[in-house]
């Protein structure tokens, strides 16, 4: 498990597969079942039930119908966003914008006018960062537990982490969409959502010190998150009593903050009707947006993305060169114990920095068995993250070459995020575009600033005021039904809408019974990353049920999907085009009786009551 630990969510995901394949040989269906993700779709049917399956799904309407969205479409939140104790001045609108990163949490604020005429074009509003209680600009996103079952956020809490980091967890945002409690040294076992709507609620109550109560929040979403992963975000926000926030993609966020708040930062304007290219490489994936800049209206042409491919990739490489000099001298591998791993992997985020500038450093290892300090150069790291480069620069020339686009025909190209720091990354794509590549300037702060851009422009819209500026939303990942094929008797991803598609948007898939009978089934919905690059992800069970009785066979069943402009998925169903019961529950998903549950323990202080999860104080 401490190895397990040390390595990428990618590599983990690929030990605990190995972990289930080993265990499937002794399952026994009558004492337990091995639950594999990959194992997706639905199960055929006992027909003598006459319930309505997959396999008896024929594609009747194989082409995918596409329009603006019908149903369900987004109801105005001006109502519930608008404060009742609101201390903005007379005629101005305040938004609060939190960024909850993997490494820390950023507050931005936008300003600006309101006006009662629908015709007139708002101005574009006031965009700034605010400083946390400490000064700094971005806190760590971390939640501690004291011996006195106080909750500590922040550095307060990364702290006090590094002297016992039994008592805490770092990194919760990276927790949201998976079942697994982390549990802590006092038996608490806290879902993930729980903990980031601790650290939203903190930032809220910051915001509140340093600005106003704001009209409104916009929260960041990580662009590579699916559904189960931002539907727990909404439930931490849900937790954390903020109402009705405007959600927004961070990757256009980034987008949005270098295209219009870029002359603020001495930047030169996007030429119009030239494509460009925003490349972030965050802590552990990387994301390639192809853009197109016209009329204030941003659209995005398309996108590419590898999960498995960011900053800690490099920071594993330093710890692989540290490793092999402890192991030179003992014997062993340091990062097999916990907290010297956690040390190791501290001092390689911060060498890697320092070799940005300086030709060389040393590492201060330390194990069970003694101490090394080892000098790795500057040239030694980068022969060694050779593989990591060509794997970068391969992603973005096959991106590139699909959308028929070369390099030259780039009107920018924009760097985001730490792992894009590196002078050899950078060489590398000024290499490739033949010219110094733009930088976000402050690349934490940048994020929140366009997350506070957008989510007034979002804001201001469903107020019922017009602005010059339009950016659509889009969603990296394409949305279907795993469907057993009757031809191959293989379940397959069957793909209702694409990957970056414009939002809103909805889709209908058409099918048709081969029996006739009642229709009750409950169909399993997907997503999948865009050209392939991993196997579809569940997201839930779209349960439908027919009030019409005994169905003849051949009766038309639509199923619809999609996705509202923040982003949230919507569905329905219909058969013969009447509309029928349609129930989504999301897989992964805390239950409306856990959430109360939680959400009263956090609110009556209760988190730590040792009596209450049975623990004695010592």
């Amino acid at each position: 498990l401490n190895r397990m630990l040390a390595k990428s969510p990618a590599d983990r995901y690929s030990s605990m597969a190995a972990v289930i394949e080993a265990l499937r040989p002794f399952a026994r269906d009558e004492e337990f079942e091995i639950h594999d993700p990959r194992d997706s779709g639905l199960e055929d049917l006992d027909y003598d039930t006459r319930v309505f399956d997959s396999s008896d799904l024929l594609d009747a309407r194989p082409a995918t119908t596409v329009g603006n969205l019908a149903q369900g479409e987004p109801t105005s939140r001006t109502g519930s966003l608008l404060s009742k104790r609101s201390s903005a001045r007379k005629g101005e609108f305040t938004l609060a914008a939190f960024d909850v990163g993997t490494r820390g949490c950023v507050l931005a604020e936008a300003v600006g006018q309101r006006s009662e005429n629908s015709t007139a074009t708002i101005e574009l509003p006031r965009i700034s960062t605010l400083p946390h209680r400490d000064g700094s600009i971005q806190s760590p996103a971390a939640v501690f537990a004291t011996d006195q079952r106080q909750i500590l956020t922040g550095a307060e809490a990364l702290n006090h982490f590094a002297a016992d980091p039994r008592h805490g967890w770092l990194s919760p945002l990276s927790l949201l969409g998976h079942q697994g409690e982390m549990r802590s040294a006092y038996g608490l076992k806290p879902p993930a959502p729980l903990l980031v709507a601790i650290l939203l609620e903190r930032m809220s109550r910051e915001f509140q010190t340093r600005s106003q109560e704001p009209n409104g929040f916009a929260i960041g979403v990580p662009h590579l998150f699916n559904e189960t992963q931002r539907h727990a975000l909404r439930q931490a926000a849900q937790m954390a009593q903020i109402e009705s926030p405007i959600w927004v993609d961070d990757a256009l966020a980034d987008a949005a903050a270098y295209a219009w708040l870029g002359p603020r930062h001495n930047e030169v304007s996007i030429p119009e009707n030239s494509p460009w290219m925003l490349l972030h490489v965050g802590e552990s994936t990387t994301t390639m947006l192809l853009l197109n800049s016209v009329d204030g209206k941003l659209t995005v042409l398309g996108g590419e993305n590898d999960r498995d491919l960011g900053g800690s990739h490099w920071d594993q490489a330093l710890g692989d060169l540290a490793a092999d000099a402890f192991r030179a001298r003992y014997g062993s591998d340091p990062r097999e114990q916990l907290a010297p791993a956690a040390r190791l992997l501290d001092q390689c985020e911060d060498a890697k920095r320092r070799l940005d500038r300086a030709t060389e450093v040393t590492l201060e290892i330390t194990g069970e068995q003694g101490v090394v300090r080892a000098g790795i150069t500057r040239s030694r790291f980068q022969r060694q993250t050779t593989n990591l480069l060509q794997r970068l620069a391969t992603l973005a020339d096959n991106f590139l070459e699909r959308h028929n686009i070369a390099w030259h025909d780039l009107g920018r190209l924009v760097l985001s995020g730490g792992g894009t720091r590196s002078p050899a990354v950078r060489r590398l794509f000024a290499q490739r575009w033949g010219k110094e590549p733009r930088s976000l300037p402050a690349s934490e702060e940048t994020t929140a600033q366009g997350i506070a851009l957008l989510g007034a422009l979002h804001w201001i819209r469903e107020s019922g005021m017009a602005t010059s500026l339009e950016i659509p939303l889009v969603n990296p990942w394409s949305l279907g039904i795993m469907a057993h094929h009757p031809g191959t008797q293989q379940t397959q991803f069957s793909e209702v809408i694409p990957p970056y598609a414009p939002l809103p948007l909805t889709a209908t898939k058409t099918f048709r019974t081969r029996r006739a009978g009642p229709l009750l089934q409950n169909l399993t919905i997907a997503q999948a990353l865009t050209a392939g690059s991993s196997a579809p992800e569940v997201i839930g069970q779209l349960g439908i049920r027919s009030a019409e009785g005994d169905l003849p066979a051949g009766s038309s069943v639509a199923i619809s999907l999609g996705y509202l402009g923040d982003g949230r998925l919507t569905w329905s169903a219909a058969v013969n085009g009447v509309s029928c019961e349609a129930d989504f529950t999301h897989a992964e998903s805390l239950t409306a009786e856990d959430l109360a549950k939680w959400s009263s323990r956090w609110r009556e202080e209760r988190l730590f009551d040792l009596d209450e999860i049975g623990l004695a104080e010592e």
